[in-house]
């Protein structure tokens, strides 16, 4: 079933109005019509509702609320993936199947051996692009919340922003053995926030890991191979989506 994300004033009693954008992909992509029925999400109030189609008109598509649903379908902690900027669409897979594996906001980061180095203009572009793709991937897993796409930062940068977090990981392939990355996984809680830091096609630089071990970073490995940059991060965020939802 198609979902859509809607906010609080597109709602009226037991009917919601869909516009815009999505309307046009109501409408004319998917060919939907009166008597079929969506998901509609308020991401703010995180609940899901069932509709049928009751009208469609030029400006606006008319949804009748059959009924709602509050279970709750994101991880109970909030993860940011700080991704290492990788070279070619490998930015879009990434932020697709993060997306799909409960990720709340991916900040693509610019480290010392980033082969992709787009200037401002192309950065903001493409910004709105990844959003787009976390926009259509988080309706085909059925999130309730689209994740946050910010636009790309430096490693210094980066770091900054991830100062407050509870928790703030970098896996490194010179880090302590797999029991120390349980034990750090184990010690991960409920609510709390996680920055997860991911380096680019190169890996990080020597002095990148000293920046980050002084941001109070904990270097964890992710086993005895070494993954590619599109790989680590998926990695990671299904072993917190087997710990949280099982």
């Amino acid at each position: 079933m198609n979902q859509f994300f809607v906010t609080a004033n597109q709602i009226e009693g037991a009917s919601l109005k869909i516009v815009g954008e999505d309307l046009h992909h109501l409408r004319d992509v998917l060919r939907l019509r009166t008597g079929d029925r969506v998901t509609a999400v308020d991401s703010a109030e995180q609940i899901t509702y069932l509709c049928e189609i009751e009208g469609l008109n030029a400006s606006s598509a008319i949804l009748k609320i059959l009924d709602m649903d509050r279970e709750g379908r994101e991880l109970p902690i909030e993860v940011t993936l700080f991704q290492g900027l990788p070279k070619s669409d490998k930015m879009d897979f990434i932020i697709q199947k993060s997306t799909e594996l409960g990720i709340k906001r991916i900040v693509p980061v610019l480290c010392e051996r980033s082969m992709s180095r787009p200037d401002p203009d192309k950065s903001r572009k493409k910004a709105l692009r990844w959003q787009k793709i976390a926009d259509a991937a988080a309706k085909q897993c059925k999130r309730t919340i689209i994740p946050e796409i910010e636009s790309p930062l430096s490693f210094r940068e980066a770091l900054s922003y991830a100062k407050d977090f509870d928790s703030r990981l970098i896996p490194y392939e010179l880090s302590k053995g797999f029991t120390h990355t349980r034990e750090v996984i184990d010690n991960i809680s409920e609510g709390s926030s996680l920055a997860i830091f991911i380096g680019p096609e190169g890996g990080f630089s020597e002095s990148e890991i000293t920046a980050a071990k002084s941001a109070a970073f904990e270097p964890i490995t992710l086993g005895r191979r070494i993954l590619r940059t599109e790989t680590a991060g998926i990695v990671l965020l299904s072993w917190l989506m087997y710990k949280f939802e099982t």
